[in-house]
C-alpha cells in the first residue's frame, strides 16, 4: 500500500500553508496528487447561516457575502499557488499524473455543505491532511476533522506546523485491540515501513487482560517492522490518557497511530477520552482512522 492521493481542505491561510507542506512532504515521496478542497457554504434559510471562518451573515445581504467568499477564495487560491511553487509542487489535473511527475497538485472549488461534503468527497482519496490546532482548536476544524474520520472511511493525518510526518523516523502506535486501531496501523503502513523506531503502547489498568500487542506485532514483523512492545499498567489514581502520553513523549515520537472515537463521540464529549484531547492538545503528528 502507498499513498497516491491526497485531500487537503483549504479554508484559513495559516492552517491551509501548514496542511499543504505535510502533503507536499508526502507526496514527494510517494509521487503523489494533492487536491487542494475549498468548499463554499451554501446558503440555506431563514436568515442566518454558517460560515466556515466563524461569522454568520444575514439572506438579505446575499451580495456582500458573495463578493466576501469570492475575495476569500481567490486568496487562498493564490496562497496554493505560492504554496506548490514554494513546494515544487507541479499543478496538473488530477486525472493528467503520472508517477513520473513526482509531486503534483491542484485547485478545487465547490459550493455544498460545510464540512459534511468535505467527509463525502475524501471517500475516494487515501488520506485527508489538517493542521494541528495552534492554541484553541475552533469548533469548525472539531466538525471537520469528526466529518473527516466519520464520514469518508479514510485514514487523517493531523500535522503541527514545525513537524513533518511525511519523514516520520519514530513512531508510536497506541493499541487497544480496536478496530479503530486496527485501520489505523493499515493505513499508516507506509510510515511504519520507513520509520527508524517503531513502538507499540498499550495501557490497561492492573490486572486487565493485554490487548492482542504481541500479534500485532509479528504481523508488523512480516512487512519487515520491526517493533518494541510495551504495555503500561497506570494506577487508577491516574488518567490513562497521560500515561499514554507520557509513552509517546519518552519515545521522542514524531507521528502518533491511532484509532479515533473507540467510544461513541458522545461518551468521549461527556467523559472525555484521547481522541477528543489529541484533536485539542496534540503536539506531534497524529494519523487516526475510525
Amino acid at each position: 500500500m502507498t499513498f497516491k492521493s491526497i485531500l487537503v481542505p483549504v479554508f484559513e491561510e495559516n492552517a491551509a500553508r501548514s496542511a499543504f507542506v505535510a502533503a507536499a512532504s508526502i507526496a514527494r515521496r510517494f509521487d503523489a496528487h494533492i487536491v487542494a478542497l475549498h468548499v463554499r457554504q451554501r446558503p440555506t434559510p431563514p436568515n442566518v447561516i454558517y460560515f466556515p471562518l466563524g461569522g454568520s451573515y444575514p439572506t438579505d445581504d446575499d451580495a456582500r457575502y458573495k463578493q466576501a467568499e469570492d475575495d476569500n477564495a481567490a486568496r487562498l487560491h493564490a496562497l496554493f499557488d505560492d504554496l506548490c511553487d514554494n513546494e515544487k509542487v507541479g499543478i496538473v489535473d488530477l486525472r493528467k499524473h503520472a508517477d513520473e511527475m513526482g509531486a503534483t497538485a491542484s485547485w478545487r472549488d465547490e459550493r455544498g455543505e460545510v464540512p459534511e461534503m468535505i467527509g463525502r468527497l475524501a471517500t475516494a482519496f487515501d488520506i485527508a491532511v489538517v493542521a494541528a490546532p495552534e492554541g484553541q482548536f475552533s469548533a469548525f476544524q472539531e466538525r471537520l476533522v469528526e466529518a473527516l474520520l466519520f464520514q469518508s472511511g479514510r485514514p487523517v493525518l493531523m500535522q503541527p506546523a514545525a513537524q513533518d510526518a511525511g519523514a516520520a523516523e519514530r513512531i508510536v502506535i497506541a493499541w487497544n485491540e480496536s478496530a479503530e486501531s486496527a485501520r489505523a496501523v493499515a493505513a499508516a503502513t507506509p510510515f511504519l515501513e520507513a520509520a527508524r523506531v517503531v513502538k507499540i503502547v498499550t495501557v490497561d489498568e492492573p490486572g486487565a487482560a493485554s490487548a492482542s500487542i504481541n500479534e500485532i506485532a509479528a504481523c508488523l514483523q512480516l512487512h519487515g517492522v520491526e517493533t518494541s512492545e510495551v504495555k503500561v499498567e497506570h494506577e487508577r489514581s491516574e488518567n490513562a490518557v497521560d500515561a499514554l502520553e507520557r509513552e509517546v513523549a519518552e519515545a521522542r515520537a514524531d507521528l502518533l497511530v491511532m484509532g479515533a472515537y473507540s467510544h461513541s463521540r458522545w461518551r468521549e464529549a461527556l467523559l472525555g477520552g484521547f481522541t477528543r484531547h489529541v484533536l485539542h492538545e496534540a503536539k506531534t503528528a497524529v494519523l487516526m482512522a475510525r
